[in-house]
């Protein structure tokens, strides 16, 4: 899901329904500081790139504990699947 998607279910999962705007403007702004740049390719030159990916479960409920969860990565000359434990 995007930054500005988890924005949100964040501020509603903690009740969050009054805001100073200055306060939620700077909250966003460090939260995508730290969201994995999925738009733009990968450089050979870049190496590597890392930061926070987020996950919507399919059902859209909490996830108490990653065990059984399945990471499928798509778009790459070969896909790669990941087992998260």
């Amino acid at each position: 899901m995007s930054a500005k998607q988890a924005i949100a279910r964040i501020l509603k999962a903690n009740g969050v329904s009054l805001y100073n705007p200055s306060s939620r403007k700077t909250f966003e702004q460090e939260f995508r500081a730290y969201e994995l740049n999925l738009k733009s390719p990968l450089t050979h030159a870049e190496g590597r790139r890392q930061g926070f990916v987020i996950f919507l479960s399919p059902e859209k409920a909490p996830v108490s504990s990653p065990r059984g969860l399945v990471l499928n990565i798509e778009g790459l000359a070969q896909p790669a699947t990941l087992n998260l434990n």
